[in-house]
């Protein structure tokens, strides 16, 4: 099986490709590719379209060509009954978007660990909620007064799980390694 059939499910209906299909098929930019084409490097036959004069398109019989050719010039070590398939997933790159400010990102970054924050504060007052309403039906006192100093121990481990994940939160906000366990006192 060849690159077009491939080429021709991947993209039904399409005899030419744009730069975004281009580029997706050889894993690189739409500007990598605006580059190449306008140095006059790209090694692939171009469509011209005289009504769109700018348009960058070449036909899909081509690309097929060009990845068979890479695919013959590239030794394969296993026989394999399926050709590869490109790559259309672009790894992200590190640092930030282009296009976005650093004051976007750190208000981007902020509003995420406020929603977090909240997210356990929610949390944890459906835990305590949860805990006040645990009714066992023991008429002892001294039952009662057992199942009340247990939820009260539960409570207070609740209430020392919320201070450690705030705190891990926060070291996390401010960049760095939680270097040690917070001091939490008893109330």
């Amino acid at each position: 099986m060849s690159h077009l059939t491939l080429l021709q499910t991947m993209f039904p209906g399409k005899i030419l490709l744009g730069v975004e299909e281009i580029a997706s098929l050889l894993n690189v930019s739409k500007g990598h590719i605006q580059n190449l084409c306008y140095a006059n490097k790209l090694p692939l036959k171009l469509h011209v379209d005289k009504s769109l004069s700018n348009r960058i398109q070449v036909s899909i019989v081509e690309m097929a060509r060009y990845l068979d050719s890479k695919l013959d010039a590239v030794p394969v070590k296993e026989e394999s009954k399926e050709p590869p398939v490109p790559s259309l997933v672009v790894k992200s790159k590190r640092g930030r978007p282009r296009g976005v400010s650093r004051t976007q990102m750190s208000f981007q970054n902020a509003l995420s660990f406020a929603v977090l924050k909240q997210e356990v504060l929610l949390e944890t007052e459906k835990f305590f909620q949860y805990i006040d309403e645990i009714n066992v039906g023991a008429d002892d006192e001294k039952c009662q007064q057992k199942i009340q100093s247990l939820k009260d121990d539960i409570k207070e481990a609740g209430k020392k799980l919320e201070v450690a994940i705030n705190f891990y939160i926060l070291e996390k906000q401010i960049g760095k390694k939680p270097v040690s366990k917070p001091v939490v006192k008893k109330i």
